[in-house]
């Protein structure tokens, strides 16, 4: 296991990670009737997808797919095509242009900005490892409050440092590997206590 490519989010000019997802309505293959195979040991859920949030809109504007033994089908209209050998996930079904609303309905937190504090060798990076941070609700796909969360962030990255990036101190390896692969709110964004 590796470190896992997020899902990208393009809001107000930038490209941002999707760090942690806290409802439903975002894209699965599932409801379209499409199976992806693995895309890469850096993609083990067979699908990356970017989003965009457009006239308050949050759109799935691109999707890559591993290809599996079936011929992938047409997606909001779209048909994919094969990925180049140039492309990161080559040989993978791509869906470009895609602008499909989704009905999401919840809250992401995406980060932009990557900060080296050190290698997470380990599933998806978390939202402390972002220096700009910012927390979307949406509803029916509608964008309804955005809070700037850089500056909490950037005090558990802080308290965090490299220490962050490995199993607690009585936390099991494999429940450290379960965590890294999440996308919830508690580890891309965790309450630490303050010492003062």
């Amino acid at each position: 296991m590796t470190g896992q490519f997020p899902d990208e989010l393009r809001y107000r000019g930038r490209l941002y990670a999707v760090t942690a997802v806290d409802g439903h309505g975002l894209f699965d293959p599932a409801d379209h009737g499409l199976e992806p195979g693995m895309l890469s040991t850096a993609c083990w859920r067979g699908v990356w997808c970017r989003y965009a949030v457009r006239h308050g809109q949050l759109l799935l504007t691109s999707v890559r797919l591993g290809r599996s033994s079936a011929p992938a089908s047409r997606l909001f209209g779209v048909r994919p095509r094969v990925s180049p050998a140039t492309d990161v996930y080559s040989g993978a079904w791509h869906y470009r242009r895609v602008d499909g609303a989704t009905a999401f309905t919840g809250r992401l937190l995406v980060g932009n900005g990557y900060v080296d504090v050190g290698r997470l060798a380990m599933g998806f990076p978390p939202a402390w490892l972002y220096e700009r941070v910012h927390e979307l609700r949406f509803t029916a796909g509608r964008l309804t409050s955005t809070q700037n969360r850089s500056a909490p962030i950037a005090m558990v990255r802080h308290r965090l440092g490299a220490d962050g990036l490995k199993p607690g101190p009585n936390e099991a390896r494999s429940a450290w590997v379960h965590r890294t692969f999440s996308l919830d709110f508690d580890y891309s964004w965790p309450q630490i206590a303050s010492n003062d």
